[in-house]
């Protein structure tokens, strides 16, 4: 149930807040003191109704219009300042809901406009049409539920039988189309045929290209023999460098052992030094140990 409304600069409300009690409550005042206001934020905040000039007449531009109500522990606030127009539960902004209400919102009252009745409403469902009555009556069962399913349905069928009315005159257009071409198989094999005579025009093309760059070669070569005065001093000459490339080559041989003697020859030069070294080491050592003369013949020793 709805336990507290608070209005603020709703008609002729600047801020009033009400606190509901479970069972029935009667709201008492004397006419044109605000009562049917109060029905009215409510609808506003319940069904997102709101009568023509809601906003009161001593408020600001920048003053903010709400209605706010706990339902169950669940605080839902409608507003609007300014452009912002907006639903809120429990501090969470809902946006962009148009005329309807947020489901949100819904399932918190879970009330519709059949759970109120103005002053000067006709009597509930007594002077309605039987139409209407129906209506009513399916929507109190959730009979209505299954209303909005065959309209659905049959909103969804209209829209394939179009789809399906389309694509049978494409088809049928595409039949048309492809009758022009009875004889496509024919044209299929000319064009098969066409391929082949262009791959041989295009083989054909590549082997004259190719005979056209050995001709040119051939003329090259011809264009050069004649320019030559004497062939035989030509071959002379070739002769001459083929004797000077094995001279040089005989030279870059005889280079490479001499340089393979000069590092042998190094080596013995190296070896030498060493024995050098070491026989004159030798001496002294056997200097130290050498008598200057034998004991016994009294010869000095060399």
């Amino acid at each position: 149930m709805i336990e507290t409304l608070l209005i603020k600069n709703f008609q002729p409300y600047k801020s009033n807040g009400i606190v509901l009690h479970p069972g029935v409550n009667v709201i008492i005042g004397d006419s044109d003191s605000g009562k049917t206001s109060i029905l009215r934020a409510l609808r506003w905040v319940i069904e997102n109704r709101a009568p023509g000039d809601f906003v009161s007449h001593f408020s600001k531009e920048k003053d903010e219009t709400s209605v706010e109500a706990v339902v169950g522990g669940v605080r839902v606030i409608r507003a609007v300042k300014g452009k912002d127009n907006v639903y809120s539960i429990n501090k969470k902004v809902l946006t962009a809901f148009g005329k309807q209400v947020p489901a949100e919102v819904s399932d918190v009252f879970n009330m519709s406009e059949l759970n109120t009745q103005f002053q000067h409403d006709a009597p509930f469902l007594l002077s309605a049409s039987s139409g209407e009555v129906a209506r009513v009556l399916n929507r109190v069962a959730n009979l209505d539920k299954i209303d909005s399913s065959l309209k659905f349905i049959a909103s969804k069928k209209r829209v394939i039988s179009g789809d399906l009315k389309h694509a049978e005159d494409d088809l049928a257009a595409v039949d048309a189309e492809l009758a022009t071409f009875i004889d496509l198989d024919a044209v299929e094999k000319r064009v098969a045929r066409i391929e082949a005579l262009q791959q041989q025009l295009d083989d054909t093309e590549r082997s004259y290209n190719a005979l056209l760059l050995v001709i040119e070669r051939l003329e090259a070569a011809e264009k050069a023999r004649k320019s030559l005065k004497d062939p035989t001093e030509a071959e002379k000459k070739l002769k001459l460098v083929a004797v000077l490339c094995e001279k040089h080559e005989a030279q870059e041989q005889e280079a490479e052992d001499i340089a393979e003697i000069l590092k042998l020859i190094k080596q013995y030069e190296h070896a030498n030094i060493e024995d050098a070294k070491t026989l004159a080491a030798a001496e002294k050592e056997y200097a130290k140990y050498m008598l200057k003369a034998c004991p016994l013949c009294g010869r000095k020793g060399e």
